[in-house]
């Protein structure tokens, strides 16, 4: 929001403001935050008592700032944060490439690291660049590492960048991240419902549960000896991969409390993961977290055409019946309405 009480309360904004562009007076400053401003259907028309000229852009605004007479030169990032899960046994150096861009005349440009593990493929350039950011944990022990690499301009005339650098050095096995409920991936599940479970080692192949793994009627409680134990009861797993799960939770009178997890990836376990566990929980599934699945009568998935790369998708711009589901609604239901 764009107010005076709201504006005394973003000084570190502001503050990169005034990194960027030394010579603004307070009354660019406010000229800047009232002109790019956020207006939408809670705002209303403005200036008003409520939301003054809008939502600060702090983005906004910063660019804004850069462009303006007096501002200095920069270098931009196209990331700030590099953050590295590392099992031992994994390779022993790991990097990643960050993408230096300059603005308003920067170029050319030093780097440094802040620790001995830390390193990058260039000491100084000329910008655009492209920087390897190099991780050796040859002698790291199991624990958390954090260092950062510096970007200044060789005149020094820049505004510095730095990038941030995490290595998490752990014991070999499954690593659970994120519990969340398996139709919009949101925080917590129910009994019962489909569980999405993210992290690193959770299985060694990537598959969904096929006919010759149901014993009779029974859903399988494991795949290529992936299982997970949900409050001491097994899940039954439908599918597994690396980085993902998804289980159905087992039946528990529990509810509105906290539900202990652990992934065994065969023979080893993982870190014990602790998720909410809700009374109801009725989703729709789908896309992304954000657009709710559905298909045509013929099974074709609902949406644009080059929505999802790699899905085939068919609009409809006229009445139609579509079919839905989701989680706890305990069947599948049609709705009938217009769709573009």
């Amino acid at each position: 929001m764009l107010s005076a009480r709201p504006v005394r309360r973003s000084p570190a904004f502001i503050a990169l403001m005034l990194e960027i562009n030394p010579t603004l007076d307070a009354k660019q400053v406010k000229d800047i935050l009232q002109q790019t401003a956020r207006r939408d259907a809670f705002t209303g028309p403005d200036p008003n008592p409520r939301w003054g000229y809008g939502k600060i852009d702090a983005f906004a605004a910063i660019t804004r700032a850069s462009q303006m007479p007096g501002a200095k030169p920069y270098f931009s990032l196209d990331k700030n944060v590099l953050s590295f899960d590392s099992p031992q046994g994994s390779p022993t150096i790991v990097t990643e490439v960050v993408a230096l861009t300059p603005g308003n005349g920067a170029g050319a440009f030093t780097t440094a690291s802040s620790a001995p593990w830390l390193t990058v493929n260039t000491v100084s350039g000329t910008a655009p660049a492209q920087l390897t950011v190099r991780v050796d944990k040859t002698g790291l022990a199991v624990g958390d590492y954090s260092g950062e690499v510096s970007i200044n301009s060789a005149d020094g005339k820049a505004v510095p960048q730095t990038v941030m650098v995490h290595v998490h050095v752990r014991t070999a096995g499954p690593l659970i991240t994120s519990v969340d409920d398996g139709a919009a991936f949101g925080p917590g599940f129910a009994n019962g419902s489909w569980v999405t479970i993210r992290g690193f080692n959770l299985a060694n192949t990537t598959r969904i549960w096929q006919g010759s793994d149901f014993v009779g009627n029974a859903l399988p409680t494991a795949l290529d000896g992936v299982s997970v134990s949900i409050q001491g009861r097994p899940a039954l797993v439908y599918f597994v991969s690396p980085t993902q799960l998804n289980v159905l939770a087992p039946d528990n009178t529990l509810t509105n409390t906290r539900f202990g997890i652990i992934v065994r990836n065969n023979g080893v376990n993982s870190n014990p993961f602790v998720a909410n566990v809700l009374p109801r929980n009725p989703e729709f599934f789908r896309f992304d977290g954000r657009y709710i699945a559905a298909v045509h009568q013929d099974g074709t998935l609902v949406g644009k055409v080059d929505l999802f790369p790699g899905l085939t998708m068919r609009p409809r711009c006229v009445s139609t019946t579509l079919r839905h589901s989701g989680m706890e609604f305990r069947e599948y239901f049609r709705l009938s309405f217009v769709v573009c």
